[in-house]
């Protein structure tokens, strides 16, 4: 790689918002050598438990689990503009809390960017359920690039 190259990650959840910063991240950032590097995290089946029963998942049901949301990626991946350009970039298939993994992937890389969509959840939804891009603003050490809905396209 040469030395002028830019490195990007490119966080991804396989929905709509997703494969556009996949695209935007392709037509705007990149150029030449750049070095793209595509996340996608899952969060394994767990362990449930109530008043009258346990469960605990399989090794076969995380196994297909897994095969799910890797397809899943792939087909994300398929739809984006990284298939139709060709450009090579490298695929971070992890189990784990996006918003943890993005961030230790970003720290071995020192990327010129991290970027993700928005899927434009309101203030309280955002409050519930957090956001992982939320979380990339305040707790990135790397430069971080959030596309809203409408400017994703």
């Amino acid at each position: 790689m040469a030395s002028d190259s830019k490195v990007f990650v490119i966080g991804v959840d396989a929905s709509e918002d997703s494969r556009k910063a996949i695209d935007w991240t392709v037509d705007r950032l990149c150029s030449g050598d750049d070095s793209l590097h595509v996340v996608y995290c899952y969060q394994p089946l767990e362990n449930y438990v109530g008043p009258d029963f346990v469960h605990a998942p399989s090794e076969e049901q995380q196994t297909q689990w897994a095969a799910a949301e890797r397809k899943r990626f792939d087909e994300c991946v398929a739809a984006s503009k990284l298939a139709s350009s060709k450009r090579p970039f490298t695929p971070h298939f992890i189990a784990g809390d996006p918003r943890d993994q993005i961030l230790e992937v970003a720290d071995k890389l020192s990327p010129t960017g991290v970027v993700v969509g928005s899927h434009g959840k309101g203030l309280f939804k955002q409050f519930l359920l957090g956001s992982v891009s939320s979380h990339l603003l305040h707790h990135s050490k790397h430069p971080v690039i959030v596309l809203p809905r409408a400017a994703s396209t």
